[in-house]
C-alpha cells in the first residue's frame, strides 16, 4: 500500500533536486560569463549586460537573451547567436565578420558601423534596426524582417535578399551589387517599399 506513495515521493524529490542543480548551474554560468572566466552562455539571460568591448570572437550565445545589452564595439566574430533575444541592444561598431544571428530577435538593435561581413541573419527580425554604414558584404539575410529598418550608406555587396521583407526600409546611399538591379526593378512603375530607392548605388561588376 505504502510502497507506490514512497516512490513517488522519492521521485518528486529527485526532480526538485535535479531542478535545483539545473537552476544552480545556469545561474554559474551566468556568473562566469560576466566575470570574463567563460565566452560561452547558450541560453543565459544577460538581459542589460555590459559587455562593451568584450573579445567574444567564437562564443556560444545561441538562444540567449541579450535585450538591451550594450556590445558596443565588441568582438563576435564567428559567435553562435541563433535565436538569441537582442532586441535593443547596443552592437554599434561591433564585429560580427561571419557571425551566426539566424532566427536572432533583433527589433529596435543598433548596428550602426558594425562589421558584419558575410554574417548569417537569415530569418532574423530586424524590423526598425538602426543599420546605419553597415558593413554587411556577403551577408546572409533570407527571410529576414527589415521592415523600417535603417540602412543609409550600408555597403551591402554580395548581400542576398532572397525572401526578405523591406517594406518601409531606408535604403538611401546603400551600395549593392549589380545582381540586385533585377530585385529592384520589379518595382518598376510602383512604388518601391523602401525609402530612398532612387539613391540606391548600383555597382558594377
Amino acid at each position: 500500500m505504502h510502497r507506490p506513495v514512497a516512490a513517488a515521493v522519492v521521485f518528486l524529490t529527485t526532480s526538485i533536486v535535479l531542478l535545483c542543480i539545473g537552476g544552480l548551474a545556469s545561474a554559474q554560468d551566468v556568473a562566469a560569463f560576466l566575470a570574463g572566466q567563460s565566452k560561452d552562455c547558450p541560453g543565459c539571460d544577460l538581459s542589460g549586460a555590459k559587455l562593451k568591448r568584450r573579445d567574444l570572437s567564437g562564443a556560444n550565445l545561441a538562444g540567449a537573451n541579450l535585450s538591451e545589452a550594450s556590445l558596443h564595439r565588441s568582438l563576435l566574430r564567428g559567435a553562435n547567436l541563433s535565436g538569441a533575444d537582442l532586441t535593443g541592444a547596443n552592437l554599434n561598431k561591433t564585429s560580427l565578420l561571419q557571425a551566426n544571428l539566424s532566427h536572432a530577435k533583433m527589433k529596435g538593435a543598433m548596428l550602426f558601423e558594425a562589421e558584419a561581413g558575410r554574417a548569417d541573419f537569415s530569418g532574423a527580425d530586424l524590423t526598425e534596426a538602426l543599420m546605419g554604414s553597415i558593413h554587411l558584404l556577403g551577408g546572409k539575410l533570407d527571410g529576414a524582417n527589415l521592415t523600417e529598418a535603417d540602412l543609409e550608406s550600408a555597403q551591402l555587396e554580395d548581400a542576398s535578399f532572397a525572401g526578405a521583407r523591406l517594406d518601409g526600409a531606408n535604403l538611401h546611399q546603400g551600395r549593392m551589387g549589380r545582381q540586385h538591379r533585377l530585385h529592384a526593378s520589379q518595382y518598376a512603375g510602383s512604388q518601391p517599399p523602401w525609402r530612398g530607392a532612387a539613391s540606391i548605388h548600383i555597382l558594377s561588376r
